[in-house]
């Protein structure tokens, strides 16, 4: 698992939250960097790279079929100590691509 939280890390050296309007795009990324860089890689190292058991729980929030919450999100900003501005960026995120404007 460490080697490809590593390459988590590497995708985030490239891929800001604050380049993206939508957070499941942001996290297909990170996803689609660690799938070219390690053929093997699926959802469920995914989403043991981002702190979370091993489910296809990631499959269904990047394909949009489930929300992240904010708490998962507060997850994933903490596993990958993102700075203050991308951290703060990728929350509103996660709050507004979730809100019901109806």
């Amino acid at each position: 698992m460490l080697k490809s939280v590593n390459i988590i890390k590497d995708a985030l050296e490239g891929t800001k939250p604050s380049s993206y309007l939508d957070y499941r795009l942001f996290l297909k990324a990170l996803y689609v960097y660690g799938k070219t860089y390690s053929r093997g890689y699926t959802y469920q190292a995914f989403a043991e790279d981002l702190g979370f058991n091993a489910t296809t729980v990631m499959h269904q929030v990047v394909n949009g079929y489930r929300p992240l919450s904010v708490k998962a999100a507060m997850q994933v900003v903490k596993r990958f100590d993102l700075d203050s501005s991308e951290a703060q960026y990728f929350l509103t995120l996660v709050v507004f691509c979730n809100a019901n404007f109806a």
